[in-house]
């Protein structure tokens, strides 16, 4: 395993990968959640990643096409975060859409929350992109203050 650093408007994320497959993104002020410390691990390029980090961060890209890992998700929590991928720049959902999407029940909601909030990828997985139903932002493993910048960054307005 390996790390990329990537210093990004929003501060320096680390994204741990094997080269060809992403298996967590560490955004600032989050503590890794795998069971290697950033300080163990290789810097490394993923040619791959950081094209698509520029095209991101040039507004040039709306979804990453990397392969992932779901190391350790349940099968719903799974469910979740891809249908959370689907998500495009400059779009939002909420917890209750996402919730009758998949189940077909708005009392899915708080399930699909907690799984949200267990997104090992965010960014990539744009978890940043699910709001409340009364259109304040939620919770953010990183911080609201994080994610208010990064969807105003994505040109959301509030």
């Amino acid at each position: 395993m390996y790390k990329l650093t990537y210093n990004s408007p929003f501060g320096v994320i680390s994204f741990i990968h094997d080269k060809n497959v992403l298996y967590e993104v560490i955004l600032p002020g989050q503590r890794p959640a795998g069971c290697f410390s950033c300080e163990e691990l290789d810097e490394a390029g993923f040619p791959q990643l950081e094209k698509q980090l520029e095209d991101y961060f040039n507004k040039r890209e709306k979804t990453f096409t990397i392969e992932l890992a779901f190391d350790g998700t349940s099968d719903f929590t799974r469910e979740v975060l891809l249908e959370l991928k689907k998500i495009s720049l400059g779009e939002l959902t909420t917890y209750k859409e996402l919730s009758l999407k998949l189940k077909g029940k708005s009392y899915y909601s708080r399930a699909v929350g907690n799984a949200v909030g267990k997104n090992p990828l965010p960014l990539v997985i744009p978890c940043h992109r699910v709001v409340k139903t009364d259109g304040s932002l939620g919770g953010f493993s990183s911080g609201v203050e994080l994610k208010r910048k990064i969807l105003s960054f994505e040109g959301y307005r509030f």
